[in-house]
């Protein structure tokens, strides 16, 4: 993901969409969720 694309987003100039947003909501709910996701990866 660029730099550029988070720096966006942070500033709202911009907004997460699709998978992004999707994984951003996840993790927002369930924090220890990225731990398993490292499993798969």
């Amino acid at each position: 993901m660029a730099l550029r694309t988070l720096q966006n987003w942070e500033q709202h100039r911009t907004h997460p969409t699709g998978p992004a947003r999707a994984l951003l909501k996840i993790v927002a709910s369930n924090p220890m969720a990225i731990e398993a996701l490292h499993e798969y990866i």
